[in-house]
């Protein structure tokens, strides 16, 4: 599994608690994961880690929304330089994403 596979599943995973979900829960967890995994990925350095500090600082769904947009532009970002993008960090965001498939989580659970 690769960087692209896990931040879709971040993704979907902020438009299904967008979409039909009010757990403010699994929200912060999706905050979470998407925050380690993105700073795993690119460093914490990154124009794009800290965008998505400050939006995740915000409460409500907005939040959600510019996260799952920064999200995307790493993707974008990721898959044009992957070769020289990987850190230790990128098995941290690997290793949850094998854990929830798992656990037979459920991304509405996240």
């Amino acid at each position: 599994m690769n960087h692209e596979h896990v931040i879709d599943d971040l993704i979907r995973a902020g438009w299904i608690i967008l979409d039909a979900s009010k757990d403010e829960e699994a929200a912060a967890r999706w905050k979470t994961r998407a925050l380690e995994c993105l700073t795993g990925l690119l460093g914490g350095d990154h124009v794009y880690v800290a965008n998505l500090k400050n939006f995740l600082r915000r409460p409500g769904r907005g939040s959600l929304l510019a996260g799952t947009g920064i999200l995307t532009a790493a993707k974008e970002e990721l898959a044009r330089d992957s070769a020289s993008r990987s850190g230790p960090m990128t098995m941290h965001c690997l290793r949850h994403r094998q854990e929830d498939v798992h656990e037979n989580r459920q991304w509405s659970e996240f």
